[in-house]
């Protein structure tokens, strides 16, 4: 039984407990490993708009600042040439073309062409060629060869219709063959059309590979709050790049000296991009106490969650006294 016995200080002081007997729970709470769950980066639509994962970060061995980082991927299919699209270069208009454009291998010579696309004009139609070019600055004209055919006929004018629904997104898909093979598209530009032919979007067509990063903002909600690549070394040490298989499955072990120790990365965001440097897919890294938070949330922000303080930072271990109500006087 534990007792808190009364002390009667001098001249009417107030009144203060001496506990005799009383219990000290100390509870360990582990600052690492640190795990984040990928979701869709901030406004991000195209392709990829379905990628979900895991991150982990745990404390390494070879420095007290080295980590050793674990992923898995979904839902990022490679055997493909993505262009992300932008905004084709001088264009003034109504459309704020964005979005992906996927080129795959059909067999020899014919390639699937798929679309993910927003900013387009809402209710219009239009079309979606490869062009020569290998930037959107001088994209030239259509991208195709007739030493294989009979016809110096242009296959892209037998290009599929996209018809942009009433908030101006677009998908689709369709497959040409332009005599060309899919190694040859690598480079050149994908450049979207509205329905009177104007240029109104563009995109480099590259290899897919992918990078991770931890980022110094604290949230996935907002793309102007991720804030820049986390570390304190003098160069930019996240230069790890990992590509899909068949499935479209990635996973991967590396081990990164970023200048921060393990515990330094709570509650920072990770973040998935592609060559280009355009993010598809966000997390924020967590301790598993932390983690049992936010179970069921579906954005991975979590900016609600109030950490309880702790009485030590070196080694993050809360303590809890806990004694018997038993008090004389009352």
């Amino acid at each position: 039984m534990s007792y808190l016995v009364p002390r009667f200080p001098l001249r009417g002081a107030h009144l203060t407990y001496t506990c005799l007997l009383c219990t000290i729970f100390v509870v360990s709470v582990e600052p690492c490993p640190l795990n984040a769950t990928i979701h869709n980066y901030p406004d991000y639509y195209g392709y990829y708009k379905h990628i979900k994962g895991w991150f982990e970060v745990a404390e390494g061995s070879s420095s007290d600042t080295a980590i050793e980082v674990t992923f898995e991927l979904a839902h990022a299919n490679n055997g493909t040439l993505i262009a992300n699209i932008s905004p084709y270069p001088g264009y003034v208009g109504e459309a704020e073309a964005n979005g992906t454009v996927k080129v795959m291998a059909s067999n020899e010579t014919f390639i699937n062409l798929t679309y993910a696309l927003k900013g387009l004009i809402p209710a219009d139609s239009g079309t979606l060629h490869i062009h020569e070019g290998t930037s959107c600055e001088n994209a030239g004209d259509h991208y195709y060869t007739s030493s294989d055919t009979d016809s110096d006929e242009d296959p892209w004018i037998y290009a599929e219709t996209y018809y942009s629904d009433s908030l101006g997104y677009a998908e689709g898909s369709y497959n040409i063959s332009n005599g060309y093979s899919w190694e040859d598209y690598i480079g050149h530009v994908a450049v979207v059309h509205d329905v009177n032919g104007t240029r109104i979007g563009c995109g480099k067509l590259l290899e897919e590979s992918f990078a991770l990063e931890i980022r110094q903002g604290s949230s996935c909600k907002n793309a102007s709050e991720i804030g820049d690549p986390y570390y304190s070394t003098a160069e930019d040490p996240w230069n790890s790049t990992y590509i899909p298989n068949e499935e479209g499955y990635a996973s991967g072990h590396f081990t990164i000296d970023t200048g921060y120790k393990c515990d330094d990365n709570d509650d920072r965001v990770v973040i998935i991009h592609g060559e280009d440097g355009v993010a598809i897919g966000c997390g924020v890294l967590y301790t598993a106490e932390e983690a049992a938070h936010h179970e069921g949330d579906s954005d991975d922000t979590y900016d609600d969650y109030e950490e309880e303080e702790s009485t030590s930072d070196d080694d993050a271990t809360s303590i809890v006294f806990g004694a018997l109500s038993n008090f004389f006087p009352s």
